[in-house]
């Protein structure tokens, strides 16, 4: 995705970061890394089958690589630890998994052990959650002890339909409770506009604040 930042938009280009599918061919992850590099992004998600040909430009450079795991039949506990040891293995340096109670309840017994020095994010898309879901999600992001929560929010049918949801998110997070807050956004003013709101209502959220920016050969 290509982003002309207005002057408006310059604060948020240094809290943008590089996404890609996993259609993306070897030459799109090549130069995915590429811009990643240039820009300066702290982290690069890719397909787990797709984690060792970033790691390869990406060692020693400071910036991150996170396996995406978007199969929801991953939850088997006989088949989680082994996958994400695999991406481990390769380079990444952190999973963001789909969040459930499932996932949580397959986690728990390895989370210390497999994710010693290493990130975990899980995720949830922004359109299916309803204000009253949030309790259970951030219920769950404490019991296995995650590192943040990745949000799909692209593709909304308006722009209000994504920032009103990020609002109840906000609203929802318990006091105290700051995860680190990274989302995959198509809009830079739906990008904007989330980042503004969580100034307004959690600084320390906006702190952390990342978008993952689709990359597009």
């Amino acid at each position: 995705m290509s982003i002309d930042y207005t002057e408006s938009l310059q604060e948020i280009i240094s809290m943008t970061d590089i996404w890609c599918g996993a259609d993306a061919s070897a030459s799109d992850l090549v130069a995915a890394s590429d811009m990643a590099l240039r820009v300066k992004s702290r982290a690069v998600a890719v397909a787990p089958a797709h984690v060792h040909i970033v790691w390869a430009w990406m060692e020693g450079k400071g910036t991150e690589v996170f396996a995406v795991f978007q199969d929801s039949g991953i939850c088997d506990p006989s088949k989680l630890a082994p996958e994400i040891h695999a991406v481990f293995k390769k380079g990444a340096d952190g999973v963001i998994l789909p969040w459930s109670a499932d996932i949580a309840g397959a986690l728990l017994p390895v989370r210390d052990d497999l994710f010693f020095g290493k990130k975990l994010f899980l995720s949830a898309f922004l359109g299916n959650i309803e204000p009253y879901g949030w309790a259970e999600i951030f219920n769950i992001l404490k019991r296995v002890g995650a590192d943040g929560i990745m949000l799909y929010a692209q593709a909304a049918k308006k722009q209000t339909d994504a920032v009103g949801r990020f609002y109840g998110m906000l609203e929802n997070i318990d006091t105290g409770f700051s995860p680190k807050v990274s989302a995959l956004v198509d809009s830079p003013a739906v990008m904007e506009s989330m980042h503004r709101l969580a100034k307004r209502m959690r600084p320390d959220i906006a702190e952390n604040l990342r978008f993952f920016i689709g990359h597009r050969a």
